[in-house]
């Protein structure tokens, strides 16, 4: 986007090393984090995670209230299905 766009050639033009990642994504987070680690010596690094508000919880996701009002019972249990298996 015009705005997403904007808002890194404004960093980089202070000097910022930047990056953006699926901040859904560890293996992509941390790949980006160590990409950004190697970048310019001593250079500020930035490194947005593009996330989904209440993502994982089905009635919640992308809901601006999604920080307010808590899951229920049964979608904390559906979200925990298979971590123990992790």
């Amino acid at each position: 986007s015009d705005l997403h766009d904007g808002f890194f050639k404004r960093f980089e033009s202070f000097g910022w090393c930047c990056a953006d990642s699926d901040g859904h994504d560890v293996e992509q987070l941390v790949s980006n984090l160590k990409s950004l680690k190697n970048l310019k010596e001593g250079a500020p690094k930035m490194l947005i995670a593009n996330t989904v508000k209440g993502f994982g919880v089905s009635n919640l996701a992308n809901q601006p209230l999604s920080h307010v009002f808590p899951a229920d019972a049964e979608e904390v249990r559906n979200l925990l299905k298979g971590w123990d298996d992790e």
